[in-house]
């Protein structure tokens, strides 16, 4: 029994953290706009944003299909830079591959933002031919 009512309040309390693609999407935007953490939009793109175009001509030259729909991806960056929880909507070949690659990047180590444990980030990428 007592297993079973810890079990059910860990549940739980995953289910109440739990934040939708939108809410998170309106989360990093928050980030973007604060007076404390603007800045790391900056300093990241400053930092891993050749890497990330290379990464975006990896996607594209080895797609099958490379579509040019635009896409959000959402992630969050620990503590130490890492990028967690990476989603990105639609799942096109181009964007998948492109989120896998952001999986992977290192990031310069990111504000606090509000109490959370990782800072919030949103690209919402647009594929110019």
């Amino acid at each position: 029994m007592r297993l079973s009512v810890c079990l059910f309040l860990w549940i739980a309390s995953l289910s109440a953290n739990a934040r939708t693609f939108e809410e998170r999407i309106e989360l990093a935007k928050a980030a973007e706009q604060n007076v404390d953490t603007w800045f790391y939009e900056k300093v990241m793109l400053d930092a891993v944003g050749a890497h990330l175009a290379t990464t975006m001509r990896a996607c594209f030259a080895q797609s099958t299909n490379p579509q040019t729909d635009p896409f959000v991806l959402v992630a969050d960056l620990s503590p130490e830079g890492k990028a967690v929880n990476v989603e990105v909507r639609p799942p096109t070949e181009v964007a998948v591959c492109f989120s896998e690659g952001f999986a992977t990047t290192a990031f310069p180590v990111p504000p606090k933002f509000q109490g959370q444990a990782n800072f919030p980030v949103v690209i919402e990428m647009r594929i110019k031919e």
